[in-house]
């Protein structure tokens, strides 16, 4: 909505920073960090499958 002109956000800065339309307006703020939530359907006990993905997921969102 940022990037269609409905005002001001925020964003990952690497994302903000590849869209010509965007501009960080107070450059000199740093957000504290924010808490991330992994949730997987129920299915994740019973599909092998489903169960890399969410453990690949759950690894590198930890890693950030």
């Amino acid at each position: 909505m940022v990037v269609a002109g409905f005002g001001i956000g925020f964003n990952q800065v690497l994302i903000g920073d590849r869209e010509p339309k965007v501009q960080r307006i107070f450059p000199e703020i740093t957000l504290p960090p924010l808490p991330v939530w992994l949730a997987a359907h129920a299915e994740l006990k019973t599909s092998q499958r489903v169960r890399r993905v969410y453990d690949f997921l759950a690894d590198r969102l930890g890693r950030m």
